[in-house]
C-alpha cells in the first residue's frame, strides 16, 4: 500500500521526535541511575516508547478529535491519555527487565515528571510547527528572514470557484468547513511535488516553489492537476458532507521577491515583490478566459513541460492595476 506524502511528513517528524527523545531518555538514565549500560538502554526504550506512543496518539486521533470536542474537554482527555503513557511505560519497562532501582517509588516520580516536562515540549514545537508552517517556524529558529532576503520563487494562486454563491448555499459556518477539508486533502500533492504553503485567504491558497531548484521541472504544473485528481477521487465525500463539489482555477507566475520577517503581537514571514501582484492578477483571468489554469510566457519557458501537457496561447494581454502587459497561455491535460 502506497504511503501518502502527508503521512511520509507526519512520520518523518515522529522519527525525529523519537530519536531526539531515545538520546534524551539515554542522558537521563546517565544522570539519574549512572553510566551503566543496563541502565542507558532502558532509558532509551523509555523515550522511545514514550515518544512514540504519544505521537502517534496526537497526530492520528486527538487532531481529529480536537474538531468534535470541546476545548477543555479536549484538553483534559489529551493530559490524561498522556499522562496514563508517561506512567504506565517506566513501570512496564521496569517490570519487564526487573528492575527494582526504576520501579521504587521516587524515581517513578522522578522519571514522570521529566517525561512530562519533554512531552510538553515536542507537542508544543509540533503545535507550532503545524500552525506557523515550515518556512515560517524555520525562519525563527534559525533567523534566516530576520534581515530580509531576495529570492526567485514561483506562485500559485489557487482558489474556489464562486465562492461567494457557495457560502451563502450552505452558510459561513460549514462553508469554513468545507474550505479546511479541501485544504486538507489538497496537502499531499503539494507536498509530494514540493511546494510551499505560503498563505491562505479565506477560499485562496498561495503555493511557492524555489524557482532555482525547479527549472527543468514541471513540479508546479503537475501538482495543479494532481488536485483536480484527487478532488474528483474525493467527490463523495464532499457530496455527502457539504452537498458540493470543489471547482478552482489557479495562476502560475515566477520571479524576484523579498522576504523577511513582520510584526511583533503577530509575526509572520512577508514576502513582498511585483510576481505576487501579477500572479494575482493573471489569476483573475482565469475567470475572464475561462480557463482553469494559467501561466505566464515567462515562467512556462524555464519548465520542462511533459508531452501530456497541452498549451494555448491567449496572446499578450493588459492586466487590471499593470502598466506592463504579459504573454500568458492557458494550460490543461491532453485527453488520453
Amino acid at each position: 500500500m502506497e504511503i501518502s506524502s502527508s503521512k511520509k511528513f507526519l512520520l518523518t517528524h515522529i522519527l525525529i521526535i523519537v530519536f531526539i527523545s531515545a538520546i534524551g531518555g539515554g542522558f537521563f538514565s546517565i544522570i539519574a541511575f549512572g553510566t551503566s549500560s543496563y541502565y542507558i538502554i532502558q532509558g532509551v526504550l523509555i523515550g522511545v516508547l514514550i515518544s512514540a506512543c504519544i505521537s502517534m496518539t496526537n497526530i492520528f486521533f486527538f487532531q481529529k478529535y480536537r474538531k468534535k470536542a470541546r476545548l477543555i474537554v479536549s484538553l483534559l482527555f489529551e493530559n490524561l491519555t498522556y499522562a496514563v503513557i508517561i506512567t504506565a511505560i517506566p513501570v512496564i519497562i521496569g517490570t519487564i527487565f526487573k528492575n527494582e532501582v526504576i520501579l521504587r517509588f521516587e524515581n517513578i516520580i522522578f522519571t514522570v515528571i521529566f517525561s512530562f516536562f519533554l512531552t510538553f515540549f515536542f507537542s508544543s514545537t509540533m503545535d507550532l510547527f503545524r500552525l506557523l508552517g515550515p518556512r515560517t517556524f524555520k525562519s525563527f529558529l534559525t533567523g534566516k528572514y530576520y534581515k530580509p532576503k531576495e529570492e526567485n520563487l514561483i506562485f500559485m494562486f489557487l482558489d474556489i470557484k464562486n465562492s461567494t454563491t457557495l457560502a451563502e448555499k450552505i452558510g459561513n459556518k460549514k462553508f469554513l468547513s468545507f474550505l479546511s477539508e479541501f485544504y486538507i486533502i489538497i496537502s499531499d500533492p503539494i507536498l509530494r511535488f514540493k511546494g510551499e504553503i505560503y498563505k491562505y485567504i479565506g477560499d485562496e491558497i498561495i503555493i511557492t516553489w524555489d524557482l532555482q531548484k525547479s527549472f527543468g521541472k514541471s513540479s508546479c504544473i503537475e501538482c495543479f492537476f494532481e488536485i483536480q485528481k484527487l478532488i474528483k477521487k474525493n467527490k463523495d465525500f464532499f457530496q455527502r458532507e457539504f452537498g458540493i463539489l470543489p471547482e478552482f482555477r489557479a495562476s502560475l507566475h515566477s520571479g524576484l521577491v523579498s522576504i523577511g520577517e513582520m510584526g511583533f503581537l503577530k509575526a509572520e514571514v512577508a514576502i513582498l515583490g511585483d510576481v505576487v501582484n501579477t500572479t494575482a492578477r493573471i489569476q483573475e483571468e482565469c475567470k475572464t478566459h475561462k480557463k482553469d489554469l494559467l501561466i505566464s510566457k515567462d515562467l512556462l519557458y524555464k519548465l520542462d513541460l511533459p508531452e501530456n501537457f497541452a498549451t494555448e496561447d491567449l496572446g499578450i494581454i493588459s492586466l487590471r492595476g499593470k502598466e506592463n502587459k504579459i504573454q500568458l497561455f492557458a494550460l490543461k491535460q491532453r485527453e488520453k
